[in-house]
Parts: structure tokens; C-alpha cells; sequence
């Protein structure tokens, strides 16, 4: 639990610096750093040239460490669930709480994978439109799609609260 709130956090700091700079990394900071943390990213990031949209490829690296860290999210409640059906403990509150983090990771799950579609297909769509027409015209454009509009920040904040409120919970209980 300590560590996924560790990587919760993490992330939110992260989701901040890269939504509020919309500046190019510096060339001492590689894209895919983890900041120290051991982690895995899809094969399609981990290939993706470095150069290659910056902007849409800030977005498509913090999507994928939003995604695997989700995903040790619904393991996480998928195990707390098993080990609380299967234990001698029948904490009936627990149990709903678990239940309730699952169906919110995996609905999140789902969500981030639109949006990584999404951010690939925004991809392939400015490499047409520079291959066909070789301007940088609608570059301005093609950046402020990549940013998820004040809605899906809102409920993405109120979703890692009540992952975070679950993991505070789970604590105490431990």
C-alpha cells in the first residue's frame, strides 16, 4: 500500500509538470526517466523516436505510466479482494471498498487506453498532414487537442482521491 501511494503521488506530480510545460524536455533529461522508480513501458513508447512530436510524446509516456500504475492498482484491489474472501477476516466494508476500487481502476483502465489511442492517432494524423503539406502551421493546434479539457482533470483528480482515500483506509486496517 505504501507503494502505490508512493507511485500516486508521484504521478500527480508528474501529470502536473507536464500538463502546466509546454516546453520541449531538455536534451540531459531522456523522456521515458522514471525517476529512479523500476517500471515498464509498452513497446510502442519504448520505440517511438525521441525527436518525434514532442509535445504528443510527453503525453503519450505520462498516459502509459498512468496506465501501468492503474494497472498495479486493479492487481492490488483484485489481491485484496481474494486474500479478504479467502481470509478469516469478513470485513463487509473493506471488502465493498475493494470492490468499488476495482470497478473505478478498471473503468480508468479503459479510459486511458481511449486516451493513448486517441494521443496515436492525433500522432499519425500531423505526421499526413506535414508529409502532405510540410508546414508547421497547425502545430499550435495539434498541441492544445493533446491536453484533456478541465472535465476529465477534474475527475481524474477526484479518482486518484478515492484511490488514495482507499489506500489511507487500508492502512489503518493493517
Amino acid at each position: 500500500l505504501g507503494e502505490l501511494h508512493a507511485e500516486l503521488q508521484e504521478l500527480e506530480s508528474q501529470i502536473i509538470l507536464t500538463q502546466g510545460q509546454s516546453a520541449i524536455p531538455s536534451p540531459h533529461t531522456p523522456p521515458n526517466s522514471n525517476n529512479g522508480h523500476d517500471g515498464y513501458m509498452s513497446p510502442v513508447v519504448a520505440a517511438a523516436p525521441p525527436n518525434s512530436g514532442f509535445a504528443n510524446d510527453l503525453r503519450l509516456v505520462s498516459l502509459e505510466k498512468q496506465l501501468n500504475i492503474e494497472l498495479k492498482v486493479k492487481q492490488g484491489a483484485e489481491n485484496m479482494i481474494q486474500s479478504l474472501t479467502s481470509g478469516h477476516s469478513r470485513d463487509k466494508k473493506l471488502l465493498a471498498e475493494a470492490q468499488q476500487m476495482l470497478g473505478d481502476s478498471r473503468a480508468k483502465i479503459e479510459y486511458l487506453r481511449m486516451r493513448i489511442l486517441k494521443v496515436k492517432q492525433s500522432r499519425q494524423q500531423k505526421s499526413q498532414d506535414h508529409s502532405s503539406n510540410g508546414d508547421l502551421s497547425n502545430k499550435d493546434k495539434f498541441e492544445s487537442n493533446l491536453e484533456p479539457p478541465l472535465e476529465d482533470r477534474v475527475e481524474e483528480l477526484r479518482h486518484r482521491l478515492r484511490i488514495e482515500a482507499a489506500v489511507v483506509e487500508g492502512a489503518k486496517n493493517v
